[in-house]
């Protein structure tokens, strides 16, 4: 036995030392939560406990300190935990240290075996339950006392091997025993020659010998020891309990295995008794410290008496819950894994089991009907048993505690499948157990209820708007809230305590004392109080104070609620200012304001105009009503205007006449307000009043001076129309027969007579259209065209026009086009060239000799990025203008030489009209000129881009007719119906139309022309406008109405200029206009449109009386067949002219609205006549337009109105509007269109 290995590696001394001194324990972790909360399990224990953090601290406190047992964590700031632990077995000065590996890592059995290998004594992972800790450690440090114990007795083996009274026994490496003392054969029953050389398994049950073997080789291979209980069979067969300590030993250098076997059989039983005891009192009171804890919830409460209750009977499973006091339901607020899926995951969510019908159902709520615990070690059997739900693991035994406390229930403990028969004494644990559970949740719900009414009322006070104060009997202040202190800038710290004299303003402490006097007599009161804040300001406040009473119902203080009003006063007396200030405004408001009470009526409210006004002193008027200074009937008047106003509660304006006492009748003009009261009615109406007794009548007379100057001014419209019509009249036969005159053979002088007069008539004709251009600017109704044209080309034909005038005085013209001109823009060329004209033949007029330059640039970018602005210049070398003159020069009816002797004639209208159009197109004009050497006149002008690719040129260029005859343009033929009153007028067009090829007929007015149409067919009729006995306009509706329809031809022809007047022939049913004086190739233009050969041979062919009237020419009999705009065919029937068709459009488009209202009107009337007229004057125009979609339309609208057919009329309608719809979209992306 000397030979045995086992040396203690302590100093000297420390096995004595360790008998009386608590063993030490070394924490080694990173984590210091883990470390303090096991550090004070292991002190509680009666352990001294070492932390370190680091593997290298470790190390010092082990070669420092020797503690009995090392708690290592795998993983450490400076290193690997199984790296230390190799470290530590390695060296000898520290290679008995005891290891316990704690890790919170999830490691492999291979990684714990690893661990155990490097001489760890166990492992542990977290997180790990206090009393498994516990109990690991025990077992360790158990492990080293018996190593130790086996160190001591070493010396003395021999001594006591055979006196020992446990028995021991050494057996070989093979499981053989080779050794054993008295004490074996006493406890197992064997002889010593009967236990050597048998094998050691033979002493064990044979039903854990696995167990034991795997035990056994885990332990001895790890820590060349084992200390375990374990049973044993003695040779009679009695299983008997006994504590092995088994260790590897060597002797004679073998290993020996050495086992102590201590027979615990008795103190087993009674050590688990006391155990079971001392466990249920340690968990009691573990629980009653627990639960008395502050903050502690339900849940947590369930869940330490759910832990404790497993703990305590072994249970796998179970559950605490508690009895909702409202429901009655079962709350279970912890669950283990009894059922599969989620329903194990309950920390967080109490699970309810629904009582039903005053019961618990199934085998839980048993005890909870009866009242009683009990168990049942057969639950499947037991009668309340109802079976398990899907998922549920099976329930082998079963026990189940209410939790019972002063005869009311509060919850149940449940417990399950402990591995063993439950008995009376797991009972016994639980109830006690279930007691004090009951009387936790009965604690917790009073201490619960307590709490949230004292949060409550906490909060109340805390939260509330208003100061919070409580004295006692001596008037210190004993509390305040937070907003009290606010109030008077102090914390409530430095308020409790103190006098509250000491934060009352010095005016107010007598009052304070003679309230505190009534309040000891158990008054209440509320009156306002002044204050004083810590900055020395003074605070405001509304008192509510109340009597404090003892319990015995004496005086012990006051309380009071305390409301900031220092605002509200502060507002208060800022409102009387502010009101002082409004009736101070309004006593000196002009106007009279009054205001009554809604009520009854009568006055609250005078300013000082009402008074005047109405000639009364405030005194008279303030409590009255209108009855006691009006007349009943005008007294009534304004009493029910004043309740309707209130009744409707909006702002009336009247107009209402009062009687002043000393100016009579007065015009007021009088805003009505109703003003709403707290309770969101009327309460008073407010009457703002103006005299407007002067107003209205400057207003009459300038409203009858208005009317003066527009009945003038139409008077004067009038005037120029018929002046222009009657004087254009004559000149059209003067300018005819002139031209007639000058086909003859005339000599020298009558030619020159001739000429002579042609030029008077044209120049007489010039001032004509200026008066009327004029007339039209001053009115404000000259409309600006919009169409594509090309610049430069205009310029040119006003030159090429104006040039043989100029070679006339032997004068050079030309024109200078800058290179960056466009060559399309988008605007009104008829007015840009009229004011080229304009200045351009008065350069000629006014110069002699020399010439006139005409220049065009780009002058600037215009308003918007897609205009551009032009700069047009017309230089003279004439005559010059005064310097003095030039301000005036565009000034109307303005001419520089105004005297009776004046070289040059003119109506000085020119420059003034040409100023107008220049501003009408977003530029300006001005002149610069020096006498005898010439003037230089300017202009700008704003314009759009062109709508469309490319602009031919402007009318009348390209296609201009001036240098060819009339024969070589066209190929006139034809019978023309000239109606015409005017004698000479019917001489010059009979002329004209000879001239041109055709044959004319006269007609003197329509009724003439209605006959004439009868008696003999014509293939065009020129229609003069006025006529007497039936003007051109009936005879154009009764032409269209009678059996010639839309096929015959009609141009009118009059002296009438205006567009409206156009307009007025084209929606009579005419197809062309010609103005007078007639211009022979401005007729002979319209007349090609109408009478060349090939359309007179096809009308021969065509003409005859039928039954229905055909589609106009170009209608097919397929109305989807036809284009909604033919602007290709519009641009030929204007002879190629763009711009006149552009202009035909744009005037077609103009009026297409009202049309089609007045069409439908007709037919909503059921006035097929009026349809028939109108539809037939909008299949013209739509023809005349090449719109020959709508025309088909309006034609078949036009044949349902003449058979009276109504359904058929109303049914056209919509297409009517949609054909209208598609010419409008068409048209309007059509190049040259107008926006």
């Amino acid at each position: 036995m000397q030979n045995a290995s086992h040396k203690s590696k302590h100093p000297p001394g420390l096995e004595a030392h360790n008998q009386t001194s608590p063993r030490s324990i070394l924490i080694v972790d990173d984590d210091p939560d883990f470390s303090l909360i096991h550090k004070k399990i292991l002190t509680q224990a009666g352990y001294r406990v070492l932390l370190a953090a680091t593997g290298q601290e470790c190390l010092n406190l082990i070669r420092r300190e020797h503690p009995d047992l090392v708690l290592l964590d795998h993983g450490l700031p400076d290193g690997s935990g199984l790296d230390f632990c190799r470290r530590i077995k390695s060296d000898q000065d520290t290679s008995e240290t005891h290891i316990l590996f704690v890790s919170g890592h999830r490691t492999s059995p291979e990684e714990k075996a690893r661990g155990l290998r490097s001489g760890a004594d166990g492992y542990l992972v977290k997180p790990v339950h206090h009393e498994e800790f516990l109990a690991s450690v025990e077992s360790v440090l158990r492990i080293k006392a018996t190593e130790e114990a086996l160190a001591q007795s070493e010396r003395v083996f021999r001594l006591i091997f055979e006196q020992n009274k446990d028995a021991i026994i050494w057996a070989d490496d093979q499981g053989r025993i080779v050794l054993c003392n008295p004490a074996a054969e006493r406890l197992f029953g064997y002889s010593m020659e009967e236990l050597i050389g048998l094998h050691q398994t033979a002493l064990h049950p044979a039903d854990k010998l696995d167990h034991y073997r795997e035990m056994f080789v885990q332990n001895i291979n790890a820590q060349n020891s084992l200390n375990v209980d374990v049973d044993i069979v003695t040779r009679s067969g009695r299983i008997r309990h006994v504590n092995l300590v088994s260790t590897i030993i060597k002797v004679d250098g073998r290993e020996i295995n050495q086992g102590i076997f201590i027979d615990i059989t008795d103190r087993r039983m009674a050590d688990e008794r006391i155990e079971r005891e001392s466990a249920t009192n340690e968990a009691l009171a573990h629980l009653a410290r627990f639960l008395t804890l502050p903050g502690v919830s339900l849940a947590e409460i369930a869940w330490a008496v759910h832990a404790h209750a497993l703990n305590l009977t072994g249970s796998a499973f179970g559950f605490v819950s508690s009895i909702d006091p409202e429901t009655k339901d079962n709350v279970s607020h912890t669950l283990s894994a009894m059922m599969g899926g989620d329903l194990c995951q309950l920390k967080d969510r109490p699970i309810v089991f629904p009582r039903k019908d005053d019961r618990y159902p199934c085998l839980w709520g048993h005890s909870l009907n009866i009242l009683v615990p009990f168990f049942t070690n057969s639950p499947s059997t037991h009668p309340a048993s109802s079976g398990l739900p899907e998922g549920h693991v099976p329930l082998e035994r079963f026990l189940s505690v209410p939790a019972i406390y002063d005869g009311q229930l509060y919850g149940q403990i449940a417990l399950a499948n402990p591995g063993r028969d439950y008995t009376d004494e797991d009972l016994k644990v639980v109830g006690a157990l279930a007691h004090l559970f009951a009387m936790a949740v009965f604690r917790w719900r009073s201490e619960h209820s307590l709490q949230v009414s004292e949060e409550k009322y906490r909060m109340i006070v805390e939260t509330a708007n208003e100061g919070v104060r409580a004295l006692d009997d001596q008037g210190r202040i004993t509390f305040v809230n937070h907003k009290m202190a606010d109030m008077l800038g102090y914390t409530p710290e430095e308020m409790i305590g103190r006098p509250v004299t000491d934060f009352i303003h010095p005016e107010e402490r007598e009052d304070y004392h003679r309230r505190m006097a009534d309040r000891r007599q158990g008054r209440k009161d509320e009156y306002d109080r002044r204050h004083l804040h810590k900055n020395g300001s003074t605070v405001w406040t509304r008192v509510s104070g109340t009597p404090l009473l003892d319990d015995e119902g004496r005086f012990a203080g006051s309380f009071a609620m305390l409301a900031d009003i220092d605002y509200l006063k502060k507002t208060e007396e800022g409102l009387r200012e502010r009101e002082r200030f409004l009736l101070n405004i309004i006593d000196n408001i002009p106007y009279m304001v009054a205001i009554k009470e809604a009520r009854d009526l009568r006055f609250v409210r005078f300013n000082k105009a009402g008074q005047e006004l109405l000639g009364y002193s405030a005194e008279e008027l303030l409590g009255r009503n209108d009855y006691d200074f009006f007349p009943r009937e005008q007294a009534d008047s304004f009493t029910a205007m004043d309740r309707e106003v209130l009744e409707g509660g909006r702002m009336v304006e009247i107009d209402e006449e009062v009687v002043q006492t000393t100016r009579g009748t007065r015009l007021l003009h009088t805003k009505k307000i109703p003003i709403l009261g707290r309770d969101g009615h009327p309460a008073f109406l407010l009457a703002i009043a103006e005299d407007i007794t002067e107003r209205k009548r400057e207003e009459d007379e300038l409203r009858e001076a208005k009317e003066r100057a527009e009945a003038a001014s139409r008077a004067k419209s009038e005037f120029l129309a018929n002046m222009s019509h009657e004087i254009r009249t004559p000149m059209n036969g003067v300018i005819g027969m002139a031209g007639l005159l000058l086909d003859t053979n005339l000599d020298l002088d009558q030619r020159r007579y001739a000429l002579n007069i042609r030029t008077s008539a044209e120049s007489l004709l010039c001032l004509i259209n200026d008066i009327l251009d004029f007339s039209k600017i001053e009115a404000g109704r000259l409309d600006m065209e919009a169409m594509d044209f090309n610049p430069g080309l205009l310029v040119e034909d006003c030159v090429a026009a104006l040039s043989p005038l100029a070679r006339e005085k032997g004068l050079e013209i030309a024109s200078a086009l800058e290179t960056n001109l466009p060559s399309a823009l988008h605007g009104d060329p008829g007015r840009l060239r009229q004011i080229l004209i304009n200045l351009v033949g008065n350069a000629i007029k006014f110069t002699e000799q020399g010439r006139i330059d005409i220049r065009v640039k780009v002058a600037e970018n215009g308003p918007n990025s897609d205009h551009v602005r032009l700069l047009f210049s017309v230089r003279d070398t004439g005559i010059g203008i005064p310097e003095d003159k030039i301000p005036h020069l565009f000034d109307k009816f303005y001419q520089v030489d105004a005297s009776s002797t004046r070289r040059f004639g003119g109506t000085g209208l020119g420059l003034a009209i040409s100023k107008e159009l220049a501003a009408l197109m977003g530029g300006e004009i001005s002149v610069s000129s020096l006498p005898g050497q010439g003037s230089e006149f300017r202009f700008t002008a704003c314009f759009a881009g062109a709508r469309k690719t490319e602009c031919l040129a402007p009318a009348g260029l390209t296609n201009s007719l001036k240098n060819q005859k009339a024969d070589e343009r066209v190929n006139l033929a034809g019978r023309v119906l000239v109606a015409e009153d005017n004698a000479i007028n019917q001489q010059v067009a009979v002329g004209i139309l000879r001239k041109l090829g055709l044959t004319a007929d006269v007609a003197a007015d329509g009724l003439e022309v209605l006959a004439a149409l009868e008696t003999a067919p014509y293939d065009l009729v020129l229609m003069d406008v006025h006529m007497p006995e039936m003007d051109g306009l009936e005879a154009t509706r009764r032409i269209r109405a009678g059996r010639f329809g839309p096929g015959l031809p009609i141009v009118a022809m009059t002296a009438a200029a205006m567009d409206q007047d156009r307009q007025k022939c084209l929606e009579a049913g005419m197809d062309d206009f010609v103005t007078k004086p007639v211009d022979p190739e401005q007729l002979a233009r319209v007349l090609s449109r109408w009478l060349t050969a090939e359309r007179k041979d096809s009308a021969d062919r065509d003409r005859g009386p039928v039954a229905r009237t055909p589609p106009p020419a170009g209608i097919v009999s397929d109305p989807e067949c036809l284009p909604v705009f033919d602007r290709a065919e519009l641009i030929r029937r204007c002879m190629d002219d763009e711009t006149m068709a552009d202009e035909l459009l744009a005037l077609f488009l103009r009026g297409l609205p009202d049309k089609l209202r007045s069409i439908k009107e007709h037919i909503l009337a059921g006035d097929m006549t009026a349809t028939h007229l109108m539809a037939h004057a909008l299949k013209g125009t739509a023809m005349n337009a090449s719109c020959k979609a709508l025309g088909r339309t309006a034609w078949d609208l036009e044949s349902s109105a003449k058979c009276g057919d109504v359904a058929k009329a109303q049914a056209l309608v919509s297409d009517l509007e949609t054909a209208v719809a598609e010419v409008v979209a068409v048209s309007n992306n059509a190049p040259g269109s107008s926006p």
